[in-house]
């Protein structure tokens, strides 16, 4: 039987001391019906003489290969563009800072196609410092998740983790430009018409370094307000805004204190039984932390 096609999408931005091994982990894939797609999306740095410096290789590695330099139009524009030229049955969109491991489309290869059910699939993750090196290792159990666990914020999903369904995005409308959190958008767009999974295998290495926009609390607070806003009729609306303010709360108690204790007190003011909740426990751990 034919391999499916898969698309490798890589949406480059100010990465130009990470690109190169992100491509690489995509030339290392032991799967081997791959197309890639590579957009700097404006980058300030040296990221574009980075990538053309491995091009050769790319030419040489896979089915299709497509390398685009543009201004910038931001993450979720940059990932429509690469949808457009894309031909693979599954796509694998993943940060320029990431990796991705050598059997990891291999693997989730052989889960989707015997679980058409799944339109999106994700695995654990290594986190890595600057230098590759794995600072620690997830090993959490498969399961799937609901609309109710992402609209919650009960999800732990890594988007380098992921191989999703090429038709599913189409018939979602694919990524609104106007959103910033694009992975969040999209899963609760995707678990309405199929099932989210997250496997136990370990599939890609998650870089932390200072740059990291999951560091901007405020950035993603907000992106993920705008998100939850399209589900303002839904019942559980108010209950997951309720959990993403004390989320940003406890993630602001990590960097700054004072702002962070002026968030929790605003909390309290409008629902002071929140005192007795883990939310408020796990807020006070992180503000006691040094």
């Amino acid at each position: 039987m034919t391999e499916p096609l898969v698309s490798i999408i890589i949406a480059s931005y100010n990465h130009e001391n990470f690109i190169k091994d992100s491509i690489q982990s995509a030339i290392d894939q032991t799967y081997q019906n791959l197309e890639l797609i590579v957009i700097d999306d404006g980058s300030k740095d040296g990221s574009v003489a980075k990538i053309r410096e491995i091009i050769p290789q790319c030419e040489k590695r896979f089915i299709r290969f497509e390398f685009r330099s543009r201004a910038n139009k931001g993450l979720c524009a940059t990932i429509n563009e690469a949808l457009e030229w894309c031909e693979g049955k599954y796509l694998s969109p993943f940060a320029s800072d990431d990796i991705l491991l050598p059997k990891k489309i291999s693997h989730q290869i052989e889960i989707m196609e015997k679980r058409p059910d799944i339109v999106a699939l994700f695995g654990n993750i290594n986190y890595i410092d600057e230098n590759n090196i794995i600072k620690r290792s997830e090993s959490r159990k498969s399961r799937e998740y609901s609309f109710d666990d992402i609209l919650l914020n009960k999800h732990i999903i890594h988007a380098c983790t992921q191989l999703v369904r090429s038709n599913a995005i189409k018939q979602v409308g694919g990524y609104n430009p106007a959103i910033v959190i694009e992975d969040l958008y999209m899963l609760l767009k995707l678990v309405k018409i199929g099932k989210i999974f997250v496997d136990d295998n370990i599939v890609s290495n998650y870089r932390l370094h200072a740059n990291n926009s999951i560091k901007r609390n405020t950035f993603i607070y907000n992106g993920c307000l705008d998100v939850l806003k399209e589900y303002s009729e839904h019942p559980l609306y108010l209950r997951a805004i309720y959990r993403m303010v004390w989320g940003y709360a406890a993630a602001l108690a990590l960097e700054n204190k004072e702002f962070s204790f002026k968030v929790m007190k605003n909390i309290l003011l409008i629902s002071p039984w929140s005192i007795f909740s883990k939310n408020f426990l796990r807020y006070v751990r992180n503000y006691l932390l040094r």
